[in-house]
């Protein structure tokens, strides 16, 4: 018959003498791989290079001038020339106006063609719309335009003092409370005249210009009028002929 072993006993656990402390093995510390530091900087080295290339290039591009860029001299030059082959038009005023002509007379001149025209012998009256006012006098209002033109032969050994003399004296001794304003040199057609500026029955202005052997005046209503710029104009197309 077999023999069975018979283990011993337990012993018993003596209280003071401490059992055997497990310590555990130190944590284990997983430190980057020299793959991944080396990844990272390969990134950070391509990403430089990039954005160095494109602030060059964005740089380069904003400051070089373009094809059609022109120096000032050169837009100076090209702006004369624009000038020179394509002069500005300008619109005449007095195209649609009407000419009047004499052949007694040594001149031309024109006026719109809503103005009233009137004449004898040694005058002439141009007169613009009047205004609508019923209880109006002799005397022309602002707004209104009335040109009168007075000829007549030049004496002997004339000369514009002498006719400008003769219409002073004469306008003193027919309205003794008529008053010269201002007595200045202008030109008509490039001819000499003396204008007066006069306060009589109203206010007016009178030029004074000697031509091809006649005394001409030329007298406008009243002084101040809103139709000046008209008065200028017809001033302007006045033509002494020979």
């Amino acid at each position: 018959m077999d023999t069975i072993p018979i283990s011993p006993p337990p012993l018993p656990s003596d209280p003071s003498i401490p059992s055997p402390q497990i310590v555990p093995p130190p944590p284990t510390v997983h430190h980057p791989s020299k793959l991944l530091w080396f990844l990272a900087g390969l990134t950070i080295l391509i990403l430089g290079i990039l954005a160095g290339y494109f602030a060059t290039n964005v740089l380069s591009q904003s400051k070089k001038p373009s094809d059609d860029a022109t120096t000032p001299s050169q837009k100076s030059s090209t702006n004369f020339s624009q000038l020179a082959v394509s002069p500005t038009s300008t619109i005449d005023p007095t195209a649609n106006w009407k000419t009047y002509t004499n052949p007694n007379y040594p001149f031309s001149f024109k006026y719109p063609s809503n103005y009233t025209v009137e004449e004898n012998s040694g005058y002439i009256s141009i007169l613009s719309p009047l205004l609508p006012v019923t209880d109006k006098g002799y005397e022309l209002k602002n707004g209104e335009l009335k040109i009168e033109i007075y000829i007549q032969s030049s004496p002997v050994n004339d000369s514009l003092k002498k006719y400008v003399l003769e219409k002073k004296t004469q306008t003193k001794e027919n309205l003794p409370e008529s008053k010269i304003i201002n007595e200045t040199e202008v030109t008509i057609d490039g001819i000499k005249t003396i204008l007066l500026k006069w306060e009589a029955v109203g206010t007016g202005e009178t030029r004074y210009v000697i031509k091809n052997g006649y005394r001409i005046g030329i007298t406008k209503y009243p002084l101040e009028t809103s139709r000046q710029s008209e008065f200028d104009q017809i001033l302007s197309t006045f033509t002494f002929t020979d």
